[in-house]
């Protein structure tokens, strides 16, 4: 699975504004935060090919931001190269930035303790499957669920 299949599933498609509980924000397409990054020329409905286009760039500017701050990101294998992007797609930087005891456990390479650790957020209990399907890929490497 490709990281944007996997934020499609996780995200889901939404053609019109919507406010997404999880997050607190107004939401469009595939998980497009409208206050962070507003859209004022866009229309609605809006498109899967649309989406994904803005999807694809906010992937890139994700990793190479990921690349760029945390030095063990690159050191990852794809799948949980993947669940941090999938994390921080969600989050945002700062917010993943203060799980702090979850990105010591990156840094050293302990993904069981990362997957513990993603499983213990509040962050979990707002998204649910998702945080568990995510943990399980950090524990093991590879999608398992």
């Amino acid at each position: 699975m490709t990281i944007e299949e996997q934020l499609r599933l996780h995200e889901g498609f939404a053609p019109y504004p919507i406010f997404d509980p999880s997050r607190g924000r107004q939401i469009v397409g595939i998980g497009h935060v409208l206050d962070a990054s507003p859209l004022p020329d866009e229309m609605y409905p809006m498109t899967e090919d649309r989406a994904m286009q803005l999807l694809r760039s906010k992937v890139e500017t994700l990793k190479a931001t990921l690349q760029a701050r945390f030095s063990w990101f690159q050191m990852m294998d794809e799948v949980r190269q993947r669940v941090v992007v999938d994390m921080v797609f969600h989050l945002g930087v700062p917010t993943f930035r203060t799980f702090t005891t979850l990105i010591r456990a990156l840094e050293s390479g302990n993904y069981g303790e990362a997957a513990d650790e993603i499983r213990c957020t509040i962050w979990a209990h707002l998204v649910g499957v998702r945080a568990v399907r995510l943990a399980s890929w950090m524990r093991v490497g590879r999608e398992s669920m």
